[in-house]
């Protein structure tokens, strides 16, 4: 499909980390079922979700058992208490590590279409 430049700009924002083409199919076949076939290999197909949402859901569950929020809270702990030298260079390096996983967080499901 062709598409100007104004169009291609919108779908890269609206995609997220998803492909084009996974976009538009999520975009065409989730939200309009009127259209749906009775057969029941096109609602296995339909209704199975892309490999690539597999592996955004994949790894969003990852990032959830990482324990990356409870390793960043044991670390907030220790330098509340005085137990964690407080350097800057530690400060900057723990508000760019919080930044990290919060777009991680908020890519994650932005792409699976979920609200954060």
């Amino acid at each position: 499909m062709r598409f100007s430049d104004a169009e291609r700009a919108e779908l890269d924002q609206r995609r997220g980390v998803l492909s084009l083409a996974a976009y538009i199919r999520l975009e065409l076949f989730s939200k309009d079922k009127a259209h749906a076939k009775s057969s029941k290999a096109y609602k296995r197909k339909h209704y199975a979700p892309s490999a690539e949402l597999g592996v955004i859901a994949s790894m969003l569950g990852d990032l959830g058992k990482s324990r990356l929020a409870s390793n960043m809270n044991q670390i907030a702990k220790a330098a509340n208490i005085g137990t964690l030298p407080v350097t800057p260079e530690l400060e900057a390096d723990l508000k760019e590590a919080c930044a990290h996983i919060v777009y991680m967080r908020r890519a994650l499901m932005q792409a699976l279409g979920l609200r954060p």
